[in-house]
């Protein structure tokens, strides 16, 4: 139960790793999609957590001996570890790509204003003037 609950979880890992190549790719259909995979994963796991174990929370107390459930233990908190900085890091781009669209839409809005100050379309005419 252990191994499969840590193989769903390398999954995920992957998932997040395949996530950042996609966002640093601005490949946001993907993105997505790779979200979605990992959402289902995540429900496998709950499934799998609740319904296959007595303690729940990934309970490993089938495994017979000590040493076997600490080693599942540090396997799983590598690997979330390792996924929770993933998605740190894609948490961080998607922070700096906003913070660069705000700031284009920003003097966008600059340069509207003192371009386009003044500045009417009619419809009738179908013509735009600008007054300098």
């Amino acid at each position: 139960m252990s191994e499969l609950i840590l193989q769903l979880c390398k999954e995920i890992l992957d998932l997040a790793e395949t996530q950042k190549e996609a966002i640093l790719a601005e490949k946001f259909d993907e993105l997505i999609e790779l979200q979605e995979k990992r959402r289902r994963i995540i429900e496998k796991i709950q499934k799998i957590d609740s319904s296959g174990s007595s303690g729940g929370h990934f309970d490993v107390s089938g495994e017979k001996d000590d040493w076997l459930k600490e080693e599942f233990s540090r396997r799983m908190n590598v690997t979330i570890k390792k996924i929770l900085s993933i998605d740190r890091e894609i948490e961080t781009i998607i922070h700096q790509d906003l913070d660069s669209l705000v700031g284009k839409m920003e003097t966008v809005q600059k340069l509207k204003k003192a371009f386009c100050q003044g500045a009417a379309f009619h419809q009738a005419g179908r013509q735009l003037n600008v007054n300098a």
